[in-house]
């Protein structure tokens, strides 16, 4: 699918339907790829998140809308350095990102109190990004060997997180993770899990999507007026 943005450029993206039968609001879970699944075959953004993500959800009968955007080769979620953030401008690639989301949420009516992010490597900057951009709007937030400026993270006290980093990462240095972590602990959040996996370099996503619980938490999570 191809979603025409309000610049006229385009997105592509996939999407899941699951269990619309079941009663209720559907939730939403948003993912952001990783640099190694750019392009516009709109296909590799699948290849690690769809097929565990899909079965956990036709086992457990949660009734979601799942959007899996692709970032265009050679280009990336958010600005340069990665771990800064600027609020008031998203790039490009990410106010697409945005305004696909805000759509899908309007035609599916989701349920506003339920709305998951996640995301790896070059993803899991932009999910720091986007919940830093948006600290009261999703439920929670699963960053994935990402990193964040430090001195947004206290935006984030409140927000449900669940925090993944292989411990020998050689392309994202654990310290990203770490020191994210260490931000939080000084805005005093109780909000956090940390996951650093011994012995796991930079695909630690692998562990973390196979390990069921971490779907258990995120879809546990509601959104708390802060």
């Amino acid at each position: 699918m191809v979603y025409a943005a309000s610049d006229r450029r385009t997105i592509c993206y996939r999407q899941g339907i699951y269990n619309a039968g079941q009663p209720g609001d559907f939730c939403l879970f948003l993912f952001f790829h990783g640099a190694g699944e750019r392009g516009n075959d709109n296909k590799a953004q699948l290849t690690y998140i769809a097929e565990p993500l899909t079965r956990y959800l036709e086992e457990e009968k949660i009734k979601c809308v799942v959007l899996l955007p692709q970032c265009p080769t050679n280009e990336w979620w958010t600005n340069k350095p990665f771990y800064a953030v600027a609020p008031e401008s998203p790039n490009k690639q990410m106010q697409h990102a945005i305004e696909l989301l805000d759509a899908k949420i309007t035609e599916f009516h989701v349920d506003r109190k339920r709305i998951y992010l996640c995301g790896v490597s070059m993803g899991g900057y932009a999910t720091w990004d986007l919940l830093c951009r948006r600290p009261d709007f999703f439920a929670a937030g699963m960053p994935i060997c990402g990193g964040v400026d430090r001195e947004q993270v206290v935006k984030l006290k409140d927000v449900p997180l669940t925090i993944y980093h292989g411990e020998i990462d050689d392309v994202i240095p654990v310290s990203c993770s770490r020191d994210a972590v260490e931000a939080l602990k000084k805005a005093g959040s109780t909000s956090y899990r940390y996951m650093e996996i011994p012995g796991v370099g930079h695909d630690v996503w692998i562990p973390c999507f196979q390990n069921r619980k971490n779907f258990d938490w995120m879809f546990e999570q509601r959104r708390v007026d802060r």
